[in-house]
């Protein structure tokens, strides 16, 4: 499970609530840490970049196959806190 507090630096001329979350798709490499991240569907305004380096920030648990950690491609929505 990956760590999800993230402090990222503000963006200028932000919405002030966003109706959508970016989408992402990524692979989690056999270590951890994610790989490959594409934005699926994005919003905009900088904030699939801030998506994209909070994701970058994040340690994952690997999957497991036969009880050995292999890469994994997942699909995430990363939320924002904006005041």
């Amino acid at each position: 499970m990956a760590a999800l507090a993230n402090r990222v630096k503000p963006v200028e001329n932000l919405p002030k609530n966003p109706t959508t979350r970016p989408f992402l798709w990524l692979i989690v490499d056999e270590t951890g840490p994610a790989q490959i991240i594409r934005v699926v569907r994005g919003l905009g305004n900088g904030l699939d970049a801030k998506a994209l380096e909070a994701v970058q920030q994040w340690r994952f648990q690997p999957a497991r196959k036969d009880g050995k950690p292999v890469n994994v491609r997942i699909s995430v929505e990363v939320g924002f806190h904006l005041s």
